[in-house]
């Protein structure tokens, strides 16, 4: 099927049950060298320290619930493993919230009784490939530290300085240029000097009377120079936030979300089929297979 511009329109890709979610990678920097010592010669890699950082015998180890305990910017998390081997991690990490607002009503289902508070429980998976030294999860929007929660957990336990940061995609650009026609970029003005926001003012002659816009740009059909130049000018930072990019082949819309390097995440969708709570192989398998497909 072909549009007016004598474009190839892909067919949509029929919606399965489910939410969408984002699946967010990360490499690992681990040092990696042999100790000697009065006690035998050690190997220190990134394996080392995940066996030292999840050790049962560590303090952080909740035996009752079989967690490891700790808390990062004033919140409480646990981390479980939940199976373990010389080649990957793979694991949950979780932590609660209570909300009792006063101007909030809770009630329960079952026989309308109200409730004066209630604790929500957020938890996600994560999966890391000891070999290729990266990390893959499930963003949720109650865990957003995770990088610096793992970071902090594993160099304080492990005694190893270790840093997880996002994983950018080398060949997002040839991705691009391989792609079907882009559609729009949506991105937030960085307006650092407040400039912007001023000359707006005088376009619109209006007394706002508040501190700042937040500005958001889109830009329809832009070409891939465009794009090219964004992601390649060294002050982007400080003039873009959080582009995303809409293309015309839907499917390749599955993947491709933010554009920056070092904020280049990777969306997926989970089916009520791809959640199995009780033995997490499904889960796994989602979390291995974007690993495989987007980390070398």
């Amino acid at each position: 099927m072909e549009n007016l511009f004598g474009d190839n329109i892909p067919q949509k890709k029929k919606k399965e049950r489910g939410l969408s979610k984002t699946i967010c990678f990360a490499k690992i920097d681990s040092p990696s060298f042999e100790q000697f010592g009065v006690f035998g010669d050690q190997m220190i890699n990134l394996r080392t320290a995940l066996e030292r950082a999840f050790n049962i015998s560590n303090e952080s180890y909740n035996t009752d619930k079989g967690t490891f305990d700790y808390e990062c910017d004033k919140q409480r998390y646990c981390i479980r493993i939940i199976e373990a081997t010389d080649k990957y991690y793979f694991g949950e990490i979780s932590t609660e919230r209570e909300f009792d607002d006063l101007l909030e009503e809770y009630r329960d289902s079952s026989n309308n009784e109200s409730i004066k508070s209630i604790i929500i429980k957020y938890f996600t998976f994560f999966y890391i490939d000891i070999e290729k030294k990266a990390i893959v999860y499930i963003g949720q929007k109650g865990l957003k530290n995770i990088n610096k929660l793992l970071t902090k957990y594993i160099s304080e336990y492990s005694k190893i300085n270790i840093s997880i940061h996002y994983l950018g995609n080398a060949d997002l650009l040839k991705k691009i240029e391989r792609s079907q026609k882009l559609q729009s970029i949506e991105f937030q003005i960085a307006d650092n000097g407040g400039d912007i926001s001023k000359s707006l003012d005088q376009t619109l002659n209006w007394d706002r009377n508040i501190n700042s816009f937040s500005i958001y740009i889109k830009v329809r059909r832009p070409t891939k120079h465009l794009i090219k130049e964004i992601v390649q000018d060294p002050n982007r930072h400080i003039k873009v936030k959080k582009p995303v990019l809409k293309f015309q082949d839907e499917e390749f819309n599955e993947y491709i979300t933010h554009l920056f390097e070092d904020y280049f995440t990777v969306k997926t969708v989970l089916t009520l089929d791809d959640i199995d709570l009780q033995k997490y192989d499904k889960i796994k398998t989602k979390l291995v297979l974007a690993l495989s497909n987007y980390v070398e």
